[in-house]
């Protein structure tokens, strides 16, 4: 018996690495070769996140002729706006992103209070910040649209 609303079981499409260098700008497309693709490929697990992932390295390659990004940083960054855009909590977004830091810093004794800053840090990072910015032209993320934010403005 099979139902109709079952969701597709087809993972999306892996990226290609002429999709990839066609997003980016041209300083950058020669950094880019099947090892970084097959990275990007392999990092998620998640089929519904990786779809996001996928589509926001595309969209979002404008961020790279915003500053001297290392490759690996962008990939960083776009994980963790794509968990961000999802509702997850700073440290939550920088956990999955980061878990090898986040294992280092519970190894080395580091107490929650520093984690957690260090995950604002770099929520608050320019890279991380430009990233976010390409999916809210005007630089507000969802939590900036309050009723008590918003009334002031319109008033």
């Amino acid at each position: 018996m099979t139902n109709a609303a079952q969701l597709p079981t087809k993972l999306p499409e892996p990226l290609t690495i002429e999709e990839f260098k066609d997003a980016l700008p041209p300083k950058v497309k020669r950094s880019i070769n099947q090892s970084v693709i097959d990275e990007i490929n392999k990092t998620l697990s998640e089929p519904e996140l990786f779809e996001q992932y996928r589509d926001n390295l595309i969209s979002y390659g404008k961020v790279m002729q915003e500053g001297k990004f290392k490759i690996t940083s962008y990939l960083d960054a776009v994980k963790y706006v794509c968990y961000k855009h999802q509702g997850e909590t700073n440290i939550s977004a920088y956990s999955k992103t980061f878990p090898e830091k986040i294992q280092r810093f519970i190894a080395e004794g580091v107490v929650a209070k520093d984690i957690a800053s260090y995950s604002t840090a770099y929520n608050k990072s320019k890279l991380a910040y430009c990233t976010n910015k390409q999916c809210y032209p005007l630089g507000c993320t969802t939590k900036m649209f309050t009723r008590k934010r918003l009334i002031p403005k319109l008033s």
